[in-house]
């Protein structure tokens, strides 16, 4: 199991499952409305144009440097896909390095994903706001 080393994104160690809370545990009553929107920033159009603009053509992990300088972060296992079985094949599991760049843009960080032979593939994701004023710690037992 991969564990996060990461301190200044959240979202750069994303869980294998999300479970949602309808409900609170203890008491029963409805749980308020997520808060997730106001936590991350709004990727525009035009910036995600601009993005877009600058991931083109980008067909090696070098040449993605040279464009974007050097990454925030490099995890040789940063995400794993799965491929189902197939008549002629079983399922497969492929470990894809994954590389972060967070000062190409105010509001996005940017992921690259190198699928080795298969070549690379880019996303654009709202940057972490910060909690909300007023949220509760992550963690109940946790003190300030």
């Amino acid at each position: 199991m991969r564990r996060c080393a990461s301190t200044t994104s959240p979202t750069s160690c994303r869980p294998a499952r999300t479970r949602f809370i309808y409900h609170c545990p203890w008491c029963g009553g409805v749980a308020p409305e997520s808060k997730r929107r106001s936590l991350f920033a709004t990727i525009s159009i035009d910036e995600s144009e601009r993005l877009q603009r600058l991931t083109t053509g980008l067909k090696t992990v070098e040449e993605a440097i040279a464009a974007l300088g050097q990454p925030d972060e490099d995890d040789p296992q940063g995400t794993t896909t799965k491929t189902p079985g197939t008549e002629t094949a079983t399922p497969r599991l492929t470990t894809c390095r994954m590389l972060t760049f967070r000062r190409l843009s105010e509001t996005a960080e940017v992921d690259l994903i190198d699928y080795g032979p298969e070549g690379l593939s880019f996303s654009f994701r709202g940057k972490f706001l910060g909690k909300p004023a007023g949220s509760m710690p992550s963690d109940p037992r946790a003190t300030s």
